[in-house]
């Protein structure tokens, strides 16, 4: 009976010593981000009043373009967003799951649509898969509108052991 015991506890014993062997489990924090250019335009003052309707004016019909590129420590793209919505007071939701580290995001506010029958897009984001390669290129087209504004908002954010929630109100850079 006294080897049964012993056997058992040795038994026991290997099993504990080999699970201490394990590699160590990299665990990802959920980190929810929102992104809003609903204030792009508060800096701005208007001449006939309505020049900042995206719908139903004489202003044509237009959309906004929200991009978010997530970039690890080295600059290397880890996930991007990109949403359209027909009017300023959308807010985009991105959600990641980020191991602790350091990150950075860039995001982008720009506008597409419609004046006079002419479809117009002002800007080309490219070469987004690295941050230090990311352009924002103006297109040759002119409007004459304040839908020409180009905003982006870059921030570096760290992720520790708990879930972090980051808020992104992009600005107007021209």
């Amino acid at each position: 009976f006294m080897k049964k015991i012993l056997f058992g506890l040795l038994a026991l014993l290997t099993t504990f010593v080999s699970c201490t062997d394990q590699e160590d489990i990299e665990i990802a924090y959920q980190t929810d981000m929102t992104i809003t250019a609903s204030h792009i335009f508060d800096s701005f003052k208007t001449v006939l009043g309505d020049e900042f309707n995206m719908k139903g004016t004489n202003n044509g019909d237009w959309d906004v373009n929200l991009h978010a590129f997530i970039y690890d420590n080295n600059g290397i793209l880890i996930k991007k967003v990109e949403e359209k919505y027909p009017d300023l007071s959308s807010t985009m939701s991105v959600n990641l799951d980020l191991l602790p580290g350091k990150y950075s995001v860039v995001a982008i506010a720009e506008f597409t649509g419609t004046f006079a029958g002419t479809s117009y897009k002002f800007w080309n984001i490219s070469n987004e898969d690295n941050l230090n390669d990311l352009k924002v290129v103006e297109s040759s087209t002119i409007c004459n509108s304040p839908f020409e504004t180009l905003g982006i908002s870059s921030e570096e954010f760290e992720i520790g052991d708990r879930v972090k929630s980051i808020s992104v109100d992009i600005k107007p850079v021209t």
